[in-house]
């Protein structure tokens, strides 16, 4: 049987396969994010031949939400279109007001954009230079999204939930009555895999730069440019997952950790790559940059919400997502989180296809909190 035609009649819970149309904006919209995601595992394969080929596909689907799972021996990746419309509307839709980013291009150009449903995808910034910010922004959240679910695939994450009865891994955070800390845990490592294979992909495009796309090459100034523009994309990415309401006294019951959770494990990597490569004389400019860029995000936020018009994704963008996450029930879970790695590593090594990351002493819940505050002191 066909691809396709599995992909579909796996999907049709979720809406089904999303089937492209010559000329339509939403399918090329479509083809060019799988042909982004089709290009970065044909690279990881060149590199480990190991790792298997995964079928990228789209779903029928306007909310955000994607897929991960296996239909016998073959892979699939499933990725509702409205996630990939969604970012770039609002990306574009972002660059659009002249006080957002407002160092990027020639903000005086720009107008604030009324928004509207019907015509969203045509909002886009009208300073040319915005107007290619706004498509980085767009590029690499769709390549952290695609990592992120490769990670399931690779590291053995959808063998392990069969053995839960569950067939599909899915973005949207669910609650669950048992198994919520382990299902965090393959949470935690799929983000911690997608940064680390984003931000080690930044270094090497920074090194040579005549690989890059003309497009991206702006964006390489400076590597503090490249992780800024990287931190605001990937940032923005976890806002779009909060739109449930976590009950600090019951974070065990959640599918994903909270959302605050993911964004700062994500940006704990960053200091920790760059310390380990050539660039670490870099590594205080870095941590303000992309300190800069949460800022910049939550500011930028606030000013969408004073629109005229506010797009309905906006609305599943609550209170700052990193406000909860240095309290002490949310330092604990971070630490029950990253702890049950020692427990979930043992039960993916009989599936993984790659080298799953080593077990690390995080030490007492105390030395724990120590370490994440010398990071938020540092960055």
């Amino acid at each position: 049987m066909d691809k396709d035609i599995i992909f579909d009649k796996r999907t049709k819970d979720f809406g089904g396969k999303f089937y492209l149309k010559k000329g339509q904006f939403l399918s090329c919209l479509l083809a060019e994010a799988r042909k982004k995601g089709v290009g970065l595992i044909e690279g990881l394969r060149k590199i480990n031949p190991n790792v298997p080929d995964v079928y990228i596909d789209f779903i029928d689907n306007s909310s955000f939400n994607a897929y991960t799972f296996k239909d016998n021996d073959s892979y699939y990746i499933g990725i509702n279109h409205g996630a990939i419309s969604n970012l770039y509307i609002f990306f574009n839709y972002l660059l659009s007001f002249p006080n957002v980013l407002s160092f990027v291009g020639n903000n005086g150009n720009e107008i604030e954009p009324i928004f509207d449903i019907s015509n969203a995808n045509m909002i886009k910034p009208k300073d040319k230079e915005r107007k290619i910010y706004a498509e980085g922004l767009f590029h690499f959240a769709v390549l952290f999204l695609i990592w992120h679910e490769y990670a399931h695939i690779i590291d053995g994450h959808l063998e392990l939930k069969e053995e839960y009865g569950m067939s599909f891994i899915s973005e949207m955070v669910s609650i669950k009555k048992s198994g919520g800390l382990i299902s965090q845990t393959l949470e935690y490592d799929a983000d911690c895999y997608a940064a680390s294979v984003g931000i080690k992909d930044i270094l090497i495009n920074y090194q040579t730069t005549k690989i890059l796309p003309e497009k991206i090459k702006p964006y390489f100034n400076s590597l503090e440019d490249a992780l800024f523009l990287w931190t605001f994309s990937t940032y923005t990415l976890f806002r779009f997952f909060g739109n449930i309401e976590y009950n600090f006294n019951e974070l065990d019951v959640y599918s994903h950790p909270y959302p605050g959770f993911r964004q700062h494990y994500i940006g704990v990597i960053i200091p920790t790559i760059i310390m380990d490569s050539k660039y670490s004389n870099l590594n205080d400019s870095i941590c303000n940059k992309t300190s800069l860029a949460i800022k910049e995000v939550e500011d930028s936020l606030k000013i969408l919400k004073k629109g005229s018009v506010t797009p309905p994704f906006i609305d599943r963008f609550h209170s700052l997502p990193m406000g909860c996450t240095y309290t002490r029930k949310g330092w604990e879970q971070m630490y029950k989180i990253q702890n049950n790695w020692r427990n979930v590593r043992p039960l993916l090594e009989p599936y993984c296809k790659v080298n799953l990351t080593p077990i690390e002493d995080l030490g007492s819940e105390d030395e724990f909190m120590k370490i994440i505050k010398k990071f938020r002191k540092h960055c």
